[in-house]
């Protein structure tokens, strides 16, 4: 034990010994999910990004909120929301989001696009390029006919552009150009002739919405100028986003009282891009024509415009985009970094469009009338990119697979394709693809309450992201040894299925884990088995995974102190007491079997294992033997009813 002074008498250096480092070995946590998926916001990887900006995509939640905040609300083509919502309600309390879209397709103009308005400085003079519209009204390409008279009368993407023909004008900003063909952000909304106007603004201040995707194409911005006069250099800001299709979403304003195009204490980007969660602010200080906002006949003398061009790029996702690889940080690949995460979820790895929502939205007059037919939800009028394809989703659950068993310490909450219905069908899928210890499946998908009523007042989800939330929830209150099983579900209103015990009898077996309906008991899962073959029955049970996995992680964290230490007796007895102590607190939990400790577990560290041979090479062998307790799956009850003359017993 090091010696302290607490007198010092001679003027000098003296070196404050250091205690020793904590060689208790403390349980890692086991209850934070990761989940992948389609969100109507937030980040995405961006190409050419540091590896640190990379993982600042996997995003820290413990909170519903905290994802409304940060990834938005419910979507028609996703059930990402559903599931982390159902996390959360059923006893989750930390997990992490990576968003999925089209990062590499063929087409660039298909990637995921951040909506955007630059806000004019001044005209430019009209160059008098007349345009081919297209054959419809409603396009977003034009085809310039003419070349510019000067080059600041150029159009290139990022400009704001006018075209006016015959009472007709609109404002819209230009998101590419190849050759004489240009591709504007949003589509036209009239059909203009060949003999069109086409003309530029210079830009002030571009505002750029702070993630990709076509949720920012609702966002208002209202200018309101402090001066007088067509041009002023201070203006007020409203920044409103009003809701999509979920009318339980409340408008999210930002106001700002005062801004300035000019550094100083109302500089705008010093002000709306440390505060703002809906848009970003750049001044165009080259600007020939100073840093002003023009509000005259332009786009502002409204005073209010909406962003254009952005778009959600899910036409196009690709396995990849999902899974990602060595190098290519998306999707899981990205969750792999995160070292906290101990359940891996996908949900969206099921989704299969058409989408179809139901039609009118309010309720018939008469509630015991049968609600109204459905049809095909179209996607959003501004984005072509916003409904993903079927993807394979058998690749993509293999990949979760194998990064569990690379990693050693997660465990991967698979759901069926809804279209499996017969029990031969889900054995077969799940024999032929998924044979693992490291996973589960849970058999049928759910009904939740949905406020988008896109099947109706409830929607069918898939079951992960209430399971995940069990696994916490049984987790934090009675450690991860107990089979996360006979739980009641919360955020749910029915099974899309109703399991019988007959039914199963068909499920069980194989390793389908059902989720049942029992009367005044709710909805509950029912079941606790993983993907193991059938040899490997040591590993039938989920929570068993997951305790070891809870275990060896435990004792490789903890335990790191110890490397380069010398390799004698003190060390030896130090690791055995260290691991004694971590073995008998989860003993005392009912994890482990036996009536004693030593019945549970045992700790074999001394010379026998550690001969000279063995310290000779600086190696340390510290055995562990822990035996896990069954748990108790079928109740049997004997009565036995004993008459003069026979002795019945049923069973």
């Amino acid at each position: 034990m090091p010696v302290y002074r607490s007198v010092y008498l001679t003027p000098g250096v003296y070196r404050q010994p250091q205690p020793a480092e904590n060689d208790d070995i403390r349980l890692v946590r086991t209850d934070v999910a990761g989940f992948v998926g389609f969100a109507e916001r937030g980040p995405l990887p961006r190409p050419g990004a540091t590896a640190d900006e990379l993982r600042a995509t996997a995003v820290r939640l413990t909170s519903w909120q905290q994802f409304l905040t940060t990834f938005g609300g419910f979507m028609p083509y996703s059930y990402l929301a559903y599931t982390v919502r159902a996390f959360f309600d059923n006893g989750g309390t930390t997990c992490y989001v990576v968003r999925v879209a089209a990062l590499m397709p063929e087409k660039s103009f298909l990637r995921p696009r951040t909506a955007f308005f630059a806000l004019p400085s001044a005209p430019v003079n009209e160059s008098g390029d007349a345009f081919a519209a297209p054959a419809t009204a409603g396009d977003s390409e034009l085809t310039i006919l003419g070349s510019s008279p000067s080059r600041r009368g150029e159009i290139s993407a990022g400009d704001l552009i006018e075209v006016r023909d015959e009472g007709a004008t609109e404002h819209l900003m230009v998101v590419e150009r190849e050759n004489n063909r240009i591709r504007l952000a949003r589509k036209l909304s009239y059909k203009y002739s060949e003999g069109a106007i086409l003309s530029k603004y210079e830009p002030a201040l571009v505002v750029t919405a702070t993630s990709a995707g076509n949720w920012a194409n609702r966002i208002k911005l209202t200018v309101t100028p402090l001066t007088t006069g067509d041009f002023v250099e201070e203006f007020a800001l409203r920044v409103t986003l009003t809701p999509g299709l979920d009318p339980s979403r409340a408008v999210e304003e930002e106001f700002y009282h005062r801004l300035s195009l000019t550094k100083g204490p109302f500089y705008a980007p010093d002000h709306v891009n440390n505060l703002s969660n809906l848009i970003t602010v750049d001044v165009i200080e080259y600007s020939p024509l100073g840093s002003r906002l023009f509000i005259g006949s332009g786009s502002l003398a409204s005073g209010a415009v909406q962003l254009q061009g952005g778009q959600d790029g899910l036409s196009e996702v690709s396995i990849e985009d999902f899974t990602g690889g060595d190098g290519d940080f998306r999707g899981l690949r990205l969750i792999e970094e995160v070292d906290e995460v101990a359940i891996l979820c996908a949900p969206d790895a099921v989704f299969v469009p058409p989408v179809a929502f139901s039609v009118p939205k309010s309720p018939p007059a008469d509630p015991c009338a049968r609600r109204p037919d459905t049809k095909e939800l179209p996607p959003p009028a501004d984005d072509d990119t916003a409904v993903p394809p079927t993807l394979d989703t058998v690749s993509i659950y293999r990949a979760m697979i194998d990064q569990c068993e690379r990693l050693r310490y997660r465990v991967a909450i698979l759901d069926y394709p809804e279209t499996k219905r017969m029990a031969s069908d889900l054995q077969d899928w799940k024999n032929k693809n998924f044979l693992t210890r490291f996973g589960a499946i849970y058999y049928p998908w759910l009904k939740v309450p949905d406020p988008l009523e896109i099947e109706g007042l409830t929607r069918r989800v898939p079951a992960a992201g209430h399971v995940a939330g069990v696994y916490a929830r049984i987790d934090n209150q009675f450690g991860v040894g107990r089979p996360p099983a006979n739980a009641a579900l919360e955020f749910v209103t029915d099974v899309t299925d109703d399991i019988t015990d007959l039914d199963q009898q068909n499920l069980n077996p194989f390793g389908i884990n059902a989720i049942r309906s029992f009367p005044g008991r709710g909805i509950r899962v029912w079941g606790a088995r993983s993907l193991a073959r059938d040899n490997d029955s040591d590993w039938l049970f989920i929570h068993v995974r997951r305790l070891m996995s809870m275990i060896e992680k435990s004792v490789e964290v903890s335990t790191r102190w110890a490397v380069f230490e010398p390799n004698d007796f003190a060390l030896r007895r130090t690791l055995v007491h260290s691991l004694s102590i971590f073995l008998e607190a989860i003993w005392r939990t009912g994890a482990l079997k036996g009536a004693k400790p030593s019945d549970g577990f045992y700790v074999k560290c001394d010379e026998t294992n550690n001969p000279p041979a063995v310290i000779d090479v600086g190696r340390f062998v510290c055995e562990v033997g822990v035996a896990v307790a069954a748990p108790m799956e079928f109740l049997v009850f004997e009565i036995h009813q004993d008459p003069v003359t026979a002795n019945l017993v049923e069973t």
